[in-house]
């Protein structure tokens, strides 16, 4: 293993930290597979069922960055990608208690088209460096207020 990827891991000191590491590595490197799913199974499996706890800011930073950990040491199990990096803070944030929601966009850049995936929090985007509504066009959006049909928002 080279040494930045003995570095990063090297931050874990609890077992429960390790398995937690683990689960989101396993659930990042299955995206592409989740992705082929149609849209209401892939709400089904990406919005937590049941009460949510009250979102902890330290446990919020820890999956920012484990997620960030796992993007960086995961190759060639896990692709680095806006969906895995979407879905998978997605899948852990929300089972955090942190209302967000998943947008899925289409758009040109540089004259070709292309596509991304990204969180907002309260209408805006969150844990991006650039807005990418000023690119992408929303396309689809899962959150917790959105039914699992496509398209058929829930009062908030």
């Amino acid at each position: 293993m080279e040494s930045s990827a003995k570095s990063a891991l090297g931050r874990f000191r609890s077992g429960t930290e390790i398995v937690a590491f683990g689960r989101m590595f396993l659930f990042a490197a299955i995206v592409p597979l989740i992705a082929r799913l149609p849209v209401p199974a892939v709400c089904w499996v990406l919005e937590p069922r049941g009460k949510l706890p009250v979102p902890q800011a330290g446990a919020i930073g820890r999956i920012v960055a484990d997620m960030d950990t796992v993007l960086r040491v995961g190759p060639p199990l896990v692709q680095r990608r806006c969906l895995t990096r979407g879905m998978g803070l997605y899948y852990f944030l929300r089972r955090a208690g942190l209302e967000i929601d998943l947008c899925f966009g289409a758009g040109f850049v540089d004259s070709t088209f292309a596509a991304h995936c990204w969180l907002e929090r309260s209408g805006k985007p969150f844990l991006e460096q650039r807005d990418p509504r000023r690119t992408f066009a929303t396309m689809y959006r899962i959150g917790p207020a959105i039914s699992m049909e496509p398209g058929v928002p829930e009062p908030r």
